[in-house]
């Protein structure tokens, strides 16, 4: 009988000893495999760069080779003026959040400031009215300090309740600075400076 506890008690015993073992591997395991998920979110993503010619190549975000080029300033601009103006009561904040999130904190903090300031987000949300925009230019050009200055014309049309009302021309320029390229801004491009007035 003695010998049989003493069995069983040393069964248990390389029994935690195995699960011990095994808890640490776990652990191990866990620890490398959470490591190399650190390590890969950390990478830049890679772009794909598309020549003129449309010739293709991979580069990594951080390369000199995928810094911002004049036809991706024009994209992107476009892009934030529509976000940014294009008017629609039913998707406003979405639209202006995804636009605030193009710009240096400081344009930001002025944008939001204003628009509390004047109470024009309740005025086009009471209102119910939506605006388009329709490019007529939009050009690229970069100043000696890498940053892209891009002017552009643009006719905002306005609708009310079905009614379109007017169709109002408006020029301006938007400064952009490039950026690294990350999974919250694939651009590689924030807007530093907003001009807009109507033509």
């Amino acid at each position: 009988m003695f010998g049989q506890k003493t069995t069983n008690w040393l069964n248990t015993q390389e029994t935690i000893k195995a699960c011990k073992y095994v808890i640490l591997t776990l652990c191990v395991f866990n620890i490398i495999t959470l490591l190399i998920l650190v390590h890969e979110s950390n990478k830049p993503p890679f772009v794909i760069r598309v020549e003129p010619h449309g010739e293709s190549a991979l580069v990594l975000a951080n390369s000199p080779k995928a810094y911002p080029e004049q036809q991706e300033a024009v994209f992107f601009t476009e892009k934030f003026l529509d976000k940014l103006l294009a008017y629609n009561h039913e998707t406003l904040e979405d639209d202006l959040s995804i636009a605030l999130s193009y710009m240096t904190p400081t344009l930001k903090q002025e944008h939001i400031d204003s628009w509390k300031e004047t109470g024009s987000l309740d005025k086009i949300k009471r209102a119910k009215f939506s605006t388009r925009l329709y490019f007529d230019k939009v050009v690229a050009n970069q100043d000696e300090y890498g940053d892209f200055i891009v002017h552009f014309r643009f006719a905002s049309e306005t609708t009310r309740e079905g009614k379109k009302e007017a169709l109002i021309p408006f020029q301006g320029f938007v400064t952009l600075r490039a950026t690294q390229r990350d999974m919250n801004n694939v651009y590689g491009l924030i807007v530093t400076n907003i001009n807009v007035e109507e033509a």
